[in-house]
């Protein structure tokens, strides 16, 4: 008797609904490999032992959702849950990307007021605060402000908005004062006086 048909055995055994042996779920992932459609969405037998919410619907069907962690090793604090289905009778195994959902399983960053920074960091410049941790002085009329000391990289969609956000707050401040943007990203100079 092959993986699938143990399987196909054993699940005879269950009442419909939700499955609380925990037997289940090593037979799945020892005969993963033998249903179609297992390999799918990057899916092996080595991540069947996250699965949960397991449930038979007689005769032959075995529904579950696994967390999956593909955007979590980016950063992220999202993972996708994927709702699988087995079919023991046809032998396949299927998921629908787009019944996939998401589940916060990392820790949100506390939101960002960047006005109060970019106040702070025009204050320093336009006083020429040479001791200021945050600026690096080219002249007295030049300089580059260190954004990986005010802003520092976190969750990249989450640092670039932050970053967007002071820079367009920074702007404002430093126009009003006569400072204006160079080519250079973060590189701010005096106007010259008339």
């Amino acid at each position: 008797m092959d993986a699938l048909d143990e399987l196909r055995t054993y699940v005879k055994t269950l009442p419909e609904g939700r499955i609380t042996d925990a037997k289940v779920k090593l037979l799945i992932s020892h005969c993963w490999d033998l249903l179609e459609g297992s390999s799918d969405h990057s899916m092996n037998m080595f991540k069947v032992h996250r699965a949960e919410d397991l449930m038979f619907n007689p005769p032959a069907t075995i529904l579950f959702n696994i967390e999956r962690h593909g955007q979590t090793v980016q950063g992220s604090i999202y993972a996708s849950v994927q709702k699988w289905q087995i079919n023991l009778i046809e032998g396949t195994a299927t998921s629908n990307p787009f019944d996939e959902e998401k589940r916060i399983v990392g820790k949100r960053d506390a939101p960002l007021k960047v006005n109060p920074i970019a106040e702070k960091v025009v204050n320093d410049i336009v006083n020429l605060n040479k001791k200021s941790e945050y600026l690096q002085w080219k002249s007295d009329r030049k300089v580059r402000i260190l954004i990986q000391h005010i802003i520092p990289e976190t969750v990249q969609q989450t640092t670039t908005a932050r970053r967007r956000r002071f820079r367009e707050k920074l702007k404002e401040l430093l126009t009003s004062k006569g400072w204006n943007g160079t080519t250079v990203y973060y590189v701010y100079e005096k106007e010259e006086s008339t």
